[in-house]
C-alpha cells in the first residue's frame, strides 16, 4: 500500500512507498509553509494522490504523529492496514475504511480541525479527476462498498463513480458483488493487491535473489510436506498432526510468500519481455493483465515472423 512504516527509511517513520519522502514532510510543506499539494508533489517528485494520502493518514493518526514533531520518542504510529499486506488487509480488518483527505482526523491541538480539511478537500477536488478520487477511495476499499459510498466519498456523481468503477472491475482493480438487499457492491479486487504486493517484492529484490529465495522456500515446504504426511498446513492439522503453532504459521507463512514471489517473478520476466510497451507497464492491475501482456508480446512476434 502507499504509506508504509519501516526501520529502514525515515527513521521508522510513516513514508510513502517507494520513497524516503516521510509524512512529517508532507505535512510541514503543507501547513507550515503553505504549498499547495502539486507543489509539494513536484517538490518531492511524488505522485498528486499521494500527496493527499499521506495528508489524510496524518489526520488519521494525528495524536501519533504530533510524537515526532514534538519530542524525542521512537514509538511508531500505528501501521497502516496495508502494511501487512494482503492477509492483514483481508482478515479482521472488515470495519477499516478506506483513506481520502475527506475523513476529518483529530486536529494536533486536541479540537476539529475543519479549516485544514476542508482546505485538504477542496485541493483534491480541484486538482485531481473525479476518475483519480474514485481510485483513490476503491484503492482502500477492502470490504464490498455501495456506489453511493464510493460517489459520497470522491466527491463526484453515482453516475460518474459507477462509469470508473465499471473501467476499474474491467481492468481487473475492483471486483463487483451482489447484495441482495443494496445491489451491486465494489471493492478492491484480491488480485490486484496481491500484483501490487508482488510488484512491490520486486522493486526491492532483484530477480535472482528472488529466484534462489523461491528455490529455499520450495524445499522449505517440502519438508514440512515430508514431516507431516500432508499436501498444506490446513491438512494437517484436519489430520490431528501434533504442529505447533508456530510451525503451522510458518509454513502458512513460507506458501504465502512463495505465491507472492512467484507473481514477482512473472511481472519481471513480463515487463523485462515488454519493456518498450509502457502502456502495459503502468496500467498493470490484474494477473490476468499479465497473461494478456505475454499474448500481445506473441501476437507482435509472430507479425514480424510472418514479414520476414
Amino acid at each position: 500500500m502507499t504509506i508504509v512504516s519501516t526501520e529502514d527509511v525515515c527513521d521508522g517513520q510513516p513514508h510513502i512507498d517507494g520513497s524516503s519522502v516521510s509524512v512529517i514532510e508532507i505535512y510541514n510543506a503543507f501547513a507550515r509553509e503553505g504549498m499547495k499539494p502539486a507543489g509539494i508533489a513536484n517538490k518531492y517528485e511524488v505522485a498528486l494522490p499521494r500527496v493527499y494520502e499521506a495528508l489524510a493518514y496524518y489526520y488519521d493518526h494525528a495524536l501519533k504523529m504530533r510524537q515526532y514533531r514534538d519530542d524525542d520518542s521512537n514509538e511508531s504510529p500505528d501501521e497502516h492496514p496495508g502494511n501487512h499486506g494482503l492477509e492483514a488487509a483481508t482478515s479482521g480488518r472488515e470495519n477499516w475504511k478506506g483513506t481520502t483527505p475527506t475523513d476529518a482526523g483529530e486536529s494536533l491541538f486536541g479540537g476539529d480541525d475543519s479549516d485544514v480539511n476542508e482546505r485538504v478537500e477542496d485541493e483534491w477536488i480541484d486538482e485531481t479527476t473525479p476518475e483519480e478520487r474514485v481510485r483513490s477511495v476503491i484503492e482502500h476499499t477492502y470490504v464490498p462498498e455501495s456506489v453511493g459510498y464510493i460517489s459520497d466519498r470522491a466527491r463526484t456523481s453515482e453516475e460518474t463513480a459507477h462509469k470508473h468503477l465499471l473501467h476499474l472491475t474491467e481492468d481487473g482493480f475492483v471486483e463487483e458483488t451482489d447484495d441482495s438487499e443494496r445491489g451491486t457492491m465494489y471493492r478492491r479486487s484480491l488480485e490486484s493487491l496481491v500484483l501490487e504486493q508482488a510488484r512491490a517484492i520486486r522493486d526491492r529484490v532483484d530477480a535472482d535473489t528472488l529466484v534462489a529465495r523461491v528455490s529455499e522456500m520450495q524445499e522449505r515446504i517440502r519438508e514440512y510436506r515430508e514431516e507431516t504426511g500432508a499436501d498444506t498446513p490446513e491438512d494437517a492439522a484436519l489430520q490431528d498432526q501434533l504442529l505447533g503453532r508456530e510451525t503451522l504459521q510458518n509454513w502458512q507463512a513460507t506458501r504465502r510468500n512463495l505465491a507472492f514471489a512467484r507473481v514477482a517473478l512473472a511481472l519481471s520476466a513480463a515487463e523485462d519481455a515488454i519493456e518498450p510497451h509502457e502502456t502495459f507497464r503502468h496500467h498493470l492491475t490484474s494477473l490476468d493483465q499479465l497473461d494478456r501482456m505475454f499474448r500481445h508480446f506473441d501476437d507482435e512476434e509472430q507479425d514480424t515472423d510472418d514479414l520476414e
